[in-house]
């Protein structure tokens, strides 16, 4: 009766570990994710029951809980988004979380009973059942919480560390929780409230540091991105407005040329010079026909803006490229793209227009078509581009064939972790000629 108490706790607590990997860090692919919940769970729950039954108990406390992290590192790799140093740290602290409340229970309780922390982890009854409900319940209200805070800071920090500094924060974590651990595992059959007390606020303080560098070195790397942006979009209405300015000219100059062509039009018919006359209808058909403003129907000012100048840029590099923008009615008739932030659309449309006309290869009719629309509580764009030859084929993970990769080939990544921070996806394909970019982004 009592095993069935302990691994009902441990049930609870497998479920909140899952609950809280699967939520922070999402899923790849949805289509199968709670079949792959489930298997995640039972491999957790089989970890804490068997190893505790079998292990040493010297070791039954702490080896678990390690080979827990592993699981959730492995698990998050197969199945889960993000990068690999973060699914690597929301393995680390989710484990991590658990023993930060366990042990100052733990002291609490083995204070008040006046018993060593061995005992109070093992002793049976009522006092233990309060125990395990008031551990689950912190640990659930914990991990919560966290959830809560990363998703807040989500839409305004970039969490795309350097590898440095994803190393230099496991590392710190993984030092203070090993000396955690091994303060604990010396003093467990021993009572040392003070000595156990300090390792868990040291650690708890270091891990809090931990995270504030982690938010604070996001921030900024999201404010240079939105500096960087709004860069760009100065340019982008500059050039907008140069070309309005410049069709408004070229229909001055048209009607202009209209008047002077009705004043002589009545001239030649009257000679019969209907060579003369087709000729001046032809020119101002072609005048009429010369434009280098893309219509898009798009209502907000900034999506106009990017496509725009994009589109100078394509136009200005590609003699005969085709170049078209389709949106549904929402993007047709809302001004603001609701639950998005402009910069990330915008960023993503720009960097996907980016590759499209660095990926031009001489051929007849060069195609850039971009389709937007809102399907299923989701924005979608679509960027699709001329291809003479398989682009995945050889170069599966779209790496940039520049030299010099600082500066190049961080636009497939911005556009992933961009779809990443609205619980989106993205898909590359190759269709009847066509590389397709396919962004989804959940409103």
């Amino acid at each position: 009766m009592w095993s069935l108490i302990e691994n009902a706790a441990s049930l609870v607590e497998c479920i909140i570990i899952t609950g809280f990997t699967t939520l922070v860090l999402g899923y790849k692919n949805p289509r199968h994710k709670y079949l792959q919940y489930i298997i995640y769970t039972l491999a957790v729950f089989i970890d804490c029951i068997f190893l505790v039954n079998y292990l040493p108990p010297k070791i039954a406390e702490t080896f678990p809980g390690i080979l827990q992290i592993l699981i959730s590192f492995i698990y998050a790799l197969l199945f889960l988004q993000g990068t690999v140093f973060l699914k690597c740290y929301i393995s680390f602290i989710s484990n991590y979380m658990i023993f930060l409340i366990n042990i100052p229970v733990m002291l609490i309780f083995s204070g008040i009973l006046n018993s060593s922390v061995h005992t109070t982890i093992y002793m049976q009854g009522f006092i233990r059942i309060v125990i395990l409900v008031l551990t689950k319940v912190l640990y659930f209200l914990l991990t919560f919480a966290f959830y809560k805070w990363y998703k807040r800071n989500l839409k305004h920090a970039d969490f795309r560390l350097n590898n440095f500094e994803w190393f230099s924060m496991l590392l710190l974590s993984a030092i203070s929780f090993a000396i955690g651990l091994y303060i604990f595992q010396t003093n467990i059959n021993q009572f040392k409230p003070i000595v156990i007390t300090v390792s868990s606020l040291t650690a708890l303080t270091i891990n809090a540091l931990v995270l504030h560098c982690l938010l604070r070195s996001a921030q900024n790397r999201y404010k240079a991105e939105e500096i960087k942006f709004y860069q760009l979009e100065n340019q982008a209405m500059k050039t907008n407005l140069d070309n309005y300015i410049k069709q408004e000219a070229e229909i001055s100059k048209i009607k202009h040329d209209m008047e002077n062509v009705a004043l002589t039009t009545t001239t030649l018919l009257q000679e019969h010079d209907y060579a003369k006359l087709e000729k001046h209808f032809s020119q101002i058909i072609n005048d009429l026909q010369v434009t280098d403003i893309l219509h898009t129907d798009i209502k907000n000012v900034y999506l106009n803006a990017i496509i725009q100048q994009k589109y100078t840029k394509c136009k200005s590099r590609i003699k005969n490229v085709n170049f078209t923008c389709t949106a549904d009615e929402t993007f047709r008739k809302n001004e603001e793209i609701a639950n998005i932030d402009i910069i990330d659309l915008c960023t993503i449309i720009a960097n996907l227009l980016d590759n499209a006309i660095e990926a031009y290869t001489e051929c007849n009719d060069y195609d850039i078509i971009i389709n937007l629309d809102y399907i299923n509580n989701s924005y979608r764009i679509e960027i699709a581009n001329t291809i003479k030859e398989s682009v995945l084929s050889r170069n599966k993970t779209l790496k940039t064939s520049k030299s010099d990769t600082k500066n190049h080939g961080i636009g497939i990544k911005s556009v992933k972790s961009r779809a990443e921070k609205y619980n989106g996806k993205t898909e590359f394909t190759e269709e009847n000629g066509q590389f397709v970019a396919r962004v989804w982004l959940m409103a």
